[in-house]
């Protein structure tokens, strides 16, 4: 009885010791650039949002409606947030800088989604300096997160 519990030990050891060495699988997340092909790294674009991260990655639920916003030229924004329109104007300073004015927008209440739209629409409105990476457009803000978005 004892050979079969140290035979049986050492089988289970063996097969554990065989999952550790497997290569992880790389984690995705909505944030994860996978598409490699080059794309325009200027901000003037459309741009849809995929979610924030602020000590945790916070992505969009797919059952939102899509958020966006476009940069229209080197001083008029504008866009959805999923439930109200809204424009403004920004500046871009040295060094990646940018600084919103006047974000304003229509005053609808969408009550499922008003977190998210709180979120997004301070983000732009405290919006500090901007990179982007790939497809990728990361604004920081003033309030310790950053707002990630997709191009589109």
């Amino acid at each position: 009885m004892k050979r079969l519990i140290v035979l049986i030990s050492v089988i289970l050891i063996s097969i554990i010791s065989c999952e550790k060495d497997k290569p992880e699988k790389e984690k995705t997340t909505c944030f994860t650039e996978i598409d490699t092909v080059k794309a325009n790294s200027s901000i003037i674009n459309k741009w849809s949002f995929v979610g924030y991260i602020d000590t945790t990655e916070n992505c969009k639920p797919d059952s939102f409606p899509e958020i966006n916003i476009e940069f229209i030229d080197s001083t008029v924004f504008r866009g959805f947030d999923g439930c109200n329109g809204y424009n403004g104007k920004y500046e871009i300073l040295s060094d990646n800088k940018l600084h919103t004015i006047g974000v304003i927008g229509t005053t609808i209440f969408c009550a499922e989604i008003y977190s998210w739209e709180i979120k997004f629409i301070d983000g732009l409105r405290y919006s500090k300096s901007y990179k982007i990476q790939g497809k990728r457009l990361w604004i920081d803000n003033e309030n310790g997160y950053k707002l990630v978005f997709k191009q589109i």
